[in-house]
């Protein structure tokens, strides 16, 4: 994603009459993101409130994303704050940035912070924290320091880093119900 041709195409789109939408703002601050500027994200965030767009979550995570690139934790936290403050429901990427932010700002309490909260918020719902958020999460605090936390919070981080399904889903329920008796091969010996 090219920041000045994001740019461009808004200018040109808007020059055109063409009224500027959250998907639009979005497009240009994921840009600048992208790039690395958050204060050019920053400041189309700023301009889409004054056109009365509604920022969605893509428009925080980008905001979020760009602070974390930084290892600017203290932004990635103010954006956070400022979804929350929006009633924007945070997801699975909000927390996995934050968590990159902790870790670059080489803050690990804060990233097991937020991956603690991401955890209690989403470990019930089915695939929902991914892998990317658990190598995330290894970096910023490290891998046995990540298990250890896995352990504490109930999470199979196996599970998740190496694609084995959901326990608690009706297929694997299944499986298990259908599956030898572990040591029965040895009985008939």
């Amino acid at each position: 994603c090219n920041l000045t041709a994001a740019e461009q195409w808004l200018k040109h789109a808007c020059d055109a009459g063409v009224e500027a939408n959250v998907v639009a703002f979005t497009a240009v601050i994921a840009a600048a993101a992208k790039s690395g500027n958050l204060s050019a994200a920053e400041c189309y965030f700023s301009r889409a409130i004054k056109a009365h767009v509604r920022p969605n979550i893509l428009t925080f995570n980008a905001l979020i994303h760009s602070a974390a690139k930084q290892g600017n934790l203290s932004a990635a936290e103010h954006w956070y704050t400022r979804c929350q403050a929006a009633s924007v429901k945070p997801d699975v990427i909000t927390f996995t940035s934050l968590i990159r932010a902790a870790g670059e700002a080489r803050q690990a309490a804060r990233a097991e912070a937020w991956f603690r909260e991401m955890v209690r918020r989403f470990q019930r719902v089915s695939g929902a924290i991914d892998r990317r958020a658990l190598l995330t999460a290894s970096r910023a605090i490290g891998d046995r320091r990540l298990m250890e936390l896995c352990e504490e919070v109930s999470l199979d981080c196996d599970a998740v880093l190496h694609g084995a399904p959901d326990p608690a889903s009706p297929n694997a329920r299944a499986r298990r119900e259908r599956a030898p008796r572990r040591g029965a091969a040895l009985d008939r010996v």
